[in-house]
């Protein structure tokens, strides 16, 4: 399994492209729809996975996804502000037209299967209602969006945010085996392993 990445947008979201021989998968396409082709190097996507609505995360979904014709997995919760994104003015300023539907709607520790990849979803409020991290089991991979960054965590003020849930998300995380990889939207990579002591003083 190999993972590629380009940083979008005046915020630098990590968009991920989880890939292997048979299976590719796209996280977080969150502006500057050329640069992202340009990740895909050629290759068809099977699905794109939005771990939350913001729209550093979903700006260049709809370009993406005319593109690319592929469903796009988000968490039951957060699929409706994705086709109906919140609060409006911001994606107004951005001529943004939301994409239909969201195709799959995952559900709390939900294991889903994408071409030969398997990956579970975990839903993760806190920066959002409808957040997930998704974890690659198999390869010890988990894509944290705006939950777990390398030393801290996303925002809890915007709208949805909470900071009593984000805690126990991250705690939540913490069952996962140090060796993991986080991958995180914003910034450097780091490990589970790495983030526990912080974590586990909250």
């Amino acid at each position: 399994m190999q993972v590629d990445a380009c940083r979008v947008g005046m915020l630098q979201t990590n968009c991920y492209l989880l890939y292997n021989d048979e299976t590719s998968i796209l996280f977080d396409p969150g502006d500057e729809p050329q640069k992202i082709m340009r990740l895909l190097g050629g290759r068809m996507p099977d699905a794109i996975i939005i771990t939350h609505h913001h729209h550093d995360h979903i700006g260049a979904l709809p370009d993406i996804v005319k593109a690319t014709g592929v469903p796009v997995y988000a968490s039951r919760v957060e699929a409706p502000k994705i086709t109906e994104p919140d609060p409006p003015q911001i994606y107004a300023s951005m001529n943004y037209e939301p994409v239909e539907k969201v195709d799959v709607l995952l559900e709390d520790g939900e294991v889903f299967r994408i071409g030969d990849i398997e990956l579970k979803a975990i839903l993760t409020p806190g920066h959002t209602q409808g957040g997930i991290c998704v974890y690659d089991e198999a390869d010890g991979i988990l894509f944290t969006g705006d939950t777990l960054f390398c030393g801290t965590h996303g925002r809890v003020d915007f709208p949805g945010g909470d900071a009593g849930q984000m805690v126990d998300s991250l705690k939540k995380l913490m069952a996962l085996p140090d060796e993991v990889a986080v991958l995180p939207g914003h910034e450097a990579p780091s490990m589970i392993g790495a983030e526990r002591t912080w974590i586990e003083r909250l």
